[in-house]
């Protein structure tokens, strides 16, 4: 039945049949989408529905199964399609108009205990050859910006990412050069950003996080774009980082109590350099009694005592122990007290340390 479903995209559109069709193929609950388009129908009634436009605005896709691999258990199964066509308006936003194209679809199909299509989900397919759909590839890099707000868009461009030439990768980065801080802020093309960052060498995608001078601070407090800042962290030579880096250190003690900003010192503190580390730990250290006892900020002063030097954590340590009655406070506090423990492991001043050990007899 599913054959005879991928045949009517081979002919001129018959509602009579399309309809036939689909009571018979389809189970009544049948969901169909095209994750790639953001298209989705639900019933017969409303894939009819799409099966008409599809017709109207590409009359001469042609398609033909290439293989189908059924799943364990047999109520699923994962289809092949070859498509070659075009069409007469962007029905199909990632494809070209009036640009004859082709490649592969993958189709993964549910079934009912009737053997009736209850859901089909569809994804172009980036599994064959890379060269076999150059213009597809082209069009993909060529309208990155756009496709990448979109969920299925997003997804699409990831997918062509991990399977795409390295000098094809770049050029769909490029696109994003002067878009990138309104890309980063979406939910989606922060993804398509972020998959740059990580699967490319850091001088072909440096632009990215030179869009993000001026800003860092503001970025670090965004619940998305805080995302890329850790991503320039984790993957980008620290050196690079510098004026980034600099624009946050003099705001730590505020960003450590955000709940996205915190995130970003403690990767920072994880993969910074030394000198960067230093600098940080110096400006928490200065408030660190209040920031050990606040729900948020205690985890960056951890994520100090797991990857600093020890130098560092000593010099942190030190600032929670200058004083008795503090550290018997902190020690008690049912935040604090964790971050307290840690600082009992590097303090070397006999005097604190043995207002420490005094307090946790």
């Amino acid at each position: 039945m599913f054959a005879a479903i991928v045949e009517h995209a081979n002919k001129p559109f018959s509602p009579e049949a399309i309809s036939d069709m689909l009571e018979e193929g389809t189970a009544s609950d049948f969901h169909y989408e095209w994750q790639d388009c953001d298209r989705e129908s639900h019933g017969s009634h409303c894939t009819a529905d799409l099966w008409r436009e599809f017709k109207e605005l590409a009359p001469d896709v042609r398609c033909q199964i290439q293989r189908v691999t059924m799943k364990e258990g047999g109520f699923a199964a994962r289809a092949y399609i070859d498509f070659e066509g075009s069409q007469t308006q962007p029905f199909l936003p990632i494809f070209p108009v009036n640009t004859r194209v082709r490649g592969v679809i993958c189709s993964e199909l549910e079934f009912d205990g009737h053997g009736q299509v209850r859901k089909e989900s569809m994804h172009l397919c980036f599994e064959a050859p890379f060269e076999a759909h150059p213009i597809v590839i082209d069009f993909l890099a060529q309208s990155a910006t756009q496709l990448a707000l979109r969920e299925g868009g997003s997804r699409m461009l990831q997918r062509a990412m991990e399977v795409a030439g390295h000098e094809e990768c770049v050029t769909l980065c490029r696109q994003f050069r002067g878009h990138v801080w309104e890309a980063s802020a979406s939910p989606h093309a922060n993804h398509v950003l972020q998959k740059c960052v990580v699967n490319l060498p850091p001088r072909k995608v440096l632009f990215i996080a030179e869009e993000f001078k001026g800003r860092a601070v503001l970025a670090a407090r965004h619940s998305i774009r805080s995302r890329m800042l850790e991503r320039f962290i984790e993957y980008f030579p620290g050196e690079v980082l510098d004026d980034l880096v600099g624009e946050l250190i003099p705001e730590a003690s505020h960003l450590c109590c955000n709940t996205f900003g915190n995130f970003v010192l403690q990767r920072l503190l994880e993969h910074g350099t030394d000198t960067q580390r230093r600098a940080l730990v110096e400006v928490l250290s200065a408030d660190a009694a209040s920031l050990a006892k606040h729900s948020i900020a205690s985890n960056v002063l951890s994520s100090a005592f797991i990857y600093c030097p020890v130098r560092d954590q000593r010099f942190l340590a030190e600032a929670l122990c200058a004083d008795a009655a503090v550290v018997r406070s902190l020690r008690r506090h049912y935040i604090a007290s964790f971050v307290m423990r840690q600082a009992k492991r590097v303090i070397t001043t006999p005097g604190r340390q043995g207002a420490l050990l005094e307090i946790s007899l």
